[in-house]
């Protein structure tokens, strides 16, 4: 938040159409984060690169997605802001890399059908 001049994180955007506290949004997030991994790593079997590389894309990927919904959300004022942008952009890549890389190093030692 501070290198990119942004006090907003992901659990408040989640929490504030709820009205909800920063916790309940804490959680939500978590949740999200939880079921987007799932869902990457029943993907990421199918795409043959790097899992770092595909970590990374899947969450440039879900950020495009999402941004745009940041305009529908009640008393929260981030369309357009670029800095608030940059700043997803980076929380997503970094996220995304973690997600393909330990996805990658679970999953090496099944390839040949038995845990490592």
């Amino acid at each position: 938040m501070k290198v990119f001049g942004v006090d907003y994180s992901d659990a408040d955007l989640l929490a504030r159409p709820l009205k909800a506290s920063r916790r309940t949004g804490a959680a939500l997030h978590t949740l999200n984060g939880a079921i987007f991994g799932a869902g990457y790593s029943l993907a990421a079997a199918r795409v043959r690169a790097p899992g770092v590389a595909k970590g990374a894309a899947a969450g440039l990927i879900e950020h495009l997605v999402t941004w745009p919904l940041v305009r529908f959300l009640p008393r929260v004022n981030l369309w357009g802001n670029h800095r608030a942008f940059a700043q997803a952009v980076w929380r997503h890549l970094l996220f995304g890399a973690i997600l393909g890389t330990l996805e990658e190093s679970l999953t090496e030692g099944y390839a040949d059908g038995a845990p490592a």
